[in-house]
Parts: C-alpha cells; sequence; structure tokens
C-alpha cells in the first residue's frame, strides 16, 4: 500500500456573490501506510474538496500532495494510482457488474485472464459473486454500493478514498457495510481515508480521526483520545454520539479552594447561581488570579443522575427540574435545569422521570473539560489530569 503526506493545502472558490470562500486552509495530514484514517466534520466543512485535491479532480491553490515520497499535486487523477468511491454508487446501467468491474481494467490494456482473476477474486471477497451477470437495476442499495467498492479494489490501488458511500443506505445497511469495510481494511493492509459526518461511523471505523471545521484541520486523533482530550470546543461540538453539555460559568479561587460558578446572577449579588467545588487543586486557574470566565464540558454519561430524590444536597450533589424526556432504546436523555443552566443526562431507560419531576444531579469533575469562552481553545486536560 502506500503512505500519504498532505502538507498545507489551500483551496478557494468564489462564491454566487463573487465573494472568496477559503473551502480548505492550510490541511496538513499523514496518513500512514496501512491506516484508516476517518476524516469527520458536519456538512460544508471541506471534507468533500480536500478528498477530491488529493484525488486530482480539483487544483489545489497551495500546499503539496506527496505518496510514497512522490509529490503528485500537479500529477492528473488517472497517474495517481489512487481509486474513489462515491456517495452515488454511480454504476453503468447498461452494463452487468462483471463488465462495470472490469471497465477500468479494459481501459488500461489488463489482459482478459487477469481481468477474469480480479473481478472472481473481488466478488467472491465482497460477497457477490452470484450477481455478476446482473444488471444494477435490479440491485438493492447495499448490493450497489458493495459493487461500487469492488470497482475501486479490483484496480488494486495505492490508496482508497471513500466519499461518505454509506450515507444514502438504511440504518441497517451502514452498520454491515462499515463492519464489512473495516475488516476488508485489515485484510488488505489497504491505506483508507474515509469521509464522514456521522460521529458514530467515524469512531467506529478509524484508526485516527481527523475532524475539519470551515477548511481547517482542528485535530488528528485516535478515537479514544479525540473523545477524551478534544482540543477545542470546535472538535467537542463534532464528536461523541451526543452533543457534550457546554456550560458558561468561572472558576473561582478562594484561600484553599476552587468553585466552578455558573447562573444568571453572581454570588456577589446574593442570587441564585450554580456552584460545585473544583476538588483537583487550581485547574483553570493562572496562579494569581481569583476569578477566570470558562465554558465547562460535560458529556451526559458524566451526569450522574438519582431520581426519586429532593431536599437539601451537599457537595457536588445538587438538584434540577427534568424539563424533557428523550427516549432513546437502552438509555434516555433527561434534559435538565439547576439555578437558570440547562444541561443533558443520560439514565437507564425505565428509571423512572417525568417531565416536572426534581431530580439529584452530581457532576464527575473529574471527566470534566474546560474551554476558553473566547479562542474556544482547551485550557489543560481535563480535572483529572489538572490536578497539582
Amino acid at each position: 500500500m502506500a503512505r500519504m503526506v498532505v502538507t498545507k493545502l489551500c483551496k478557494t472558490f468564489t462564491g454566487s456573490g463573487r465573494e472568496r470562500v477559503e473551502a480548505v486552509r492550510d490541511a496538513t495530514l499523514e496518513v500512514a501506510d496501512g491506516e484508516l484514517l476517518v476524516l469527520m466534520g458536519a456538512s460544508g466543512g471541506g471534507k468533500t474538496t480536500l478528498l477530491r485535491l488529493i484525488a486530482g479532480l480539483e487544483a489545489a491553490d497551495s500546499g503539496s500532495v506527496v505518496l510514497d515520497g512522490a509529490d503528485i499535486t500537479l500529477a492528473p487523477p488517472e497517474s495517481r494510482d489512487v481509486a474513489m468511491v462515491f456517495q452515488n454508487p454511480a454504476l453503468y446501467p447498461h452494463m452487468t457488474v462483471f463488465e462495470n468491474l472490469a471497465f477500468g481494467l479494459k481501459l488500461r490494456k489488463v489482459s482478459p485472464t487477469e481481468i477474469d482473476r480480479r473481478v472472481s477474486e473481488t466478488a467472491e471477497t465482497l460477497g457477490f459473486r452470484e450477481l455478476l451477470r446482473c444488471h444494477p437495476g435490479v440491485l438493492s442499495g447495499g448490493q450497489k454500493q458493495r459493487v461500487a467498492l469492488g470497482r475501486a479494489i479490483v484496480r488494486s490501488p495505492r490508496v482508497y478514498l471513500f466519499d461518505e458511500p454509506l450515507s444514502n443506505l438504511d440504518a441497517e445497511q451502514r452498520s454491515r457495510m462499515r463492519l464489512e469495510i473495516r475488516r476488508l481494511q485489515k485484510r488488505l493492509g489497504a491505506t483508507m481515508i474515509f469521509v464522514t459526518h456521522d460521529q458514530a461511523e467515524a469512531m467506529a471505523l478509524g484508526d485516527r480521526i481527523a475532524v475539519i471545521q470551515s477548511g481547517r484541520i482542528e485535530q488528528v486523533a485516535d478515537p479514544v483520545r479525540i473523545y477524551g482530550s478534544p482540543a477545542n470546543l470546535a472538535v467537542a461540538r463534532t464528536i461523541g454520539a451526543s452533543e457534550m453539555n457546554f456550560i458558561p460559568g468561572r472558576m473561582v479561587a478562594g484561600d484553599d479552594a476552587v468553585w466552578f460558578e455558573a447562573g444568571p446572577e453572581s454570588h456577589s449579588s446574593g442570587g441564585p447561581f450554580l456552584r460545585v467545588p473544583w476538588h483537583v487543586g487550581s485547574g483553570g486557574i493562572v496562579p494569581g488570579e481569583r476569578s477566570r470566565e470558562v465554558i465547562l464540558g460535560l458529556w451526559p454519561e458524566d451526569i450522574g443522575i438519582e431520581l426519586g430524590h429532593s431536599g437539601e444536597t451537599g457537595n457536588r450533589e445538587l438538584e434540577a427540574i427534568v424539563e424533557d424526556v428523550e427516549p432513546g432504546g437502552a438509555q434516555t436523555m433527561l434534559h435538565l435545569r439547576a439555578w437558570g443552566v440547562s444541561f443533558g443526562a443520560r439514565v437507564r431507560t425505565g428509571d423512572s422521570a417525568a417531565v416536572g419531576d426534581r431530580v439529584r444531579f452530581r457532576f464527575d469533575l473529574r471527566r470534566a473539560h474546560l474551554f476558553d469562552p473566547v479562542s474556544g481553545s482547551r485550557l489543560g486536560g481535563n480535572a483529572e489530569s489538572l490536578k497539582n
């Protein structure tokens, strides 16, 4: 397979109002030989443009693409030895499945014997050997996408590029194809770049994930690290099966303790506010500071809930009102409000909670994240890593 290095790649388009739109900004990536890298971000974030720049379907304004030490930035698509699988399978309707797979090989003057061998092996690997004589019109969506994948595999390229190939499939087909692609990648030892906006897909597929927003790559890391240590607010808002809670507030240092405070009114005014002790030292506070504005980030699963309780609470165990209940299979999302602050927490489905109930909650501050409200950058590690 191959190792690819993308360095400071840029691409600008002209918008409908003649304004300049930066689709990709200084994108830098290294994809290891045999790695499956997932490029993840919201629609319009630059994922597909970056993939097309790598494939040679768009010309870069600046930067470089190097494949196994050879600069291919200016090379035409057909000479880059990369294969791209698109969101739409785009099979030739008048050709059989066999002919669709063989077409690219014929253009490359591969011998008929070799074509037969490659097509047969690919069809066997992907489990559609019985479909080789069929035309695309009789295939299901999953079968068509499998054939499109086979059309790329039969070429034996050095790099595979996937542009959201599963987005048109239903949930069951997506899950099955995701597993097949992962197994196939391991079996072939293939170098792959896979574009998706689906967080669950990214976490399940990627050896590493590159999060891209507004054309800029914000963080590249393995799934565990990118979930546990998002580099900034942009990454934290993108990753995860459910949205992270972002609670604006401030870190306040006392003589021998640090507190996180949030709410519409400050403590000095005597009004209501959320106040939880930060028991892990002075994380988030610069030495000498008495307070600092921050955004506290917590995943819904890092907020503990005790149902059916009310009354006085202490330390980090506080009381909230249930504003909404969102069922979700094995777990249910509770949308809560305490002292003017709204946030979500997950509980096991079946635990009793209804709109208007009062519940106790507990922030797991060992897993909390602090972000600068102006730059959006992460402040140190999570609370556990901020111990003195």
